[in-house]
């Protein structure tokens, strides 16, 4: 499924304290495709910070088990959903980057943005691909996933994942972010 660029920005914060309990109607209905995105880079940040806490001495653990917790996950689908978040990120990170090479030339190619007489461009072909190679590795290893906790514990999970991420997301219009060249100094 393809998805503008740059106008759809997920913020994901896990210091934020809505309960679980928030009715779901509240909340928009996000997409498998970003609720998972976020939730597989999530979990690959929480095992960085549990990393580098270990590495000064301290303890990890907390990390390690965010989503075991909040989720209550079994030790083998906690151990499912690193395995296929590490997986994914490996992935897709060569996809993402290519993806940024070619937005980088195009502000490139144009420094000052287009004028009020030119329109914005569709998304040419190479990026429409990029974008459905992104989402099919996504798709891939949230079935991955669901396959490997199995059936109603599959449905149980993506109930929580749900319940839990999506009021944790927020949707911010490219008028509300600055240009990396415009911040103030």
């Amino acid at each position: 499924m393809l998805r503008s660029f740059g106008l759809l920005t997920i913020a994901f914060s896990i210091g934020y304290s809505q309960s679980l309990t928030t009715p779901q109607a509240l909340a928009p209905a996000w997409s498998d495709e970003i609720i998972y995105s976020h939730l597989f880079r999530h979990v690959n940040a929480l095992e960085k910070q549990a990393d580098e806490r270990q590495q000064s001495a301290g303890s990890g653990e907390p990390f390690r088990h965010y989503y075991r917790t909040k989720l209550n996950l079994s030790p083998s689908a906690e151990l499912d959903l690193k395995n296929e978040a590490r997986q994914y990120a490996a992935e897709v990170a060569p996809v993402q980057a290519e993806i940024a090479a070619r937005i980088k030339a195009f502000r490139e190619k144009h420094p000052k943005g287009l004028t009020a007489k030119e329109n914005l461009p569709s998304a040419p072909p190479y990026l429409q691909d990029l974008t459905a190679k992104k989402s099919e590795i996504l798709q891939r290893h949230i079935g991955n996933w669901r396959i490997s906790v199995g059936g109603a514990e599959s449905a149980r999970l993506d109930s929580a994942v749900r319940t839990f991420v999506s009021p944790r997301l927020q949707q911010i219009s490219l008028t509300d972010l600055a240009a990396p060249d415009s911040e103030e100094k």
